[in-house]
This record gives C-alpha cells, sequence and structure tokens, in this order.
C-alpha cells in the first residue's frame, strides 16, 4: 500500500494526476482490506486520503475532494486531535476548495460555530 501511495505522489509532482488517482485509489483498496487497529496505518491512510482529495482537486473535482478531505479529517480527528498540524493541514485544503466554489470560511464556520478557536469539538 505505500508503495502505491507513493509511485502516486510522485506522479502527481511530474503532473499525471490521472495515473497518480489510480495508485492512490488502489493503495486505499489495500488498506482498506488490511486494516487493522494501528494509528500509524490509519495516519497514513489519513494522508493517502488527502492525496486523493488534492488530486481531484486539481480535476476541479470539488464535491469528491470534500469528501475525501472528510475521510481524512475524520481519521486524523480521531488519533491525532484538532490541534495537530496533519489536521490543520486538511482544514487548509478543505478551506481551498470551498474557496474554490466562491464560498470563503462560512462552511468552515457552520461545521464548528464561532465560539473559541472553532476547532474544539469533533465537525458535524
Amino acid at each position: 500500500a505505500t508503495t502505491w501511495s507513493r509511485i502516486g505522489r510522485v506522479l502527481k509532482d511530474i503532473g499525471k494526476f490521472e495515473k497518480a488517482l489510480e495508485h492512490c485509489t488502489k493503495s486505499l483498496e489495500i488498506r482498506e482490506e488490511h486494516e487493522d487497529n494501528d494509528p500509524e496505518m490509519a495516519r497514513d491512510t489519513a494522508l493517502v486520503h488527502r492525496d486523493v482529495a488534492s488530486l481531484l482537486f486539481l480535476k476541479k473535482d470539488y464535491d469528491n475532494s470534500l469528501t475525501e478531505s472528510g475521510k481524512c479529517l475524520s481519521i486524523q480527528w480521531d488519533i491525532l486531535g484538532s490541534q495537530h498540524p496533519d489536521t490543520a493541514e486538511t482544514f487548509r485544503q478543505i478551506g481551498s476548495v470551498y474557496e474554490a466554489r466562491g464560498l470563503g470560511p462560512r462552511p468552515l464556520q457552520q461545521m464548528f460555530g464561532n465560539s473559541g478557536n472553532g476547532f474544539g469539538s469533533r465537525p458535524s
């Protein structure tokens, strides 16, 4: 699974987005078949979901990009918490999708409310 996702990242870096998406998707399929309760594997799986979301964003497939970002965020929230840099990067990526759609920060504010730092409770 790791090799598939690494190849996917290289393909993304050289602009071969469709092939990169195929490799990352294959990585996720393998990971789902061999899921266990290993937090490190879960963290890696979250990052592959974020890679897929990024590729979908580049293809302007914003709905599916948000779906993949949501999967990533759910895993990160559970194993890393709301204040971890990886979780913050996923929030940034979600914000970029909303910005590309012309919606600005409003959807994130609706997910978390306007109190405190906004990230103290799990998104709805």
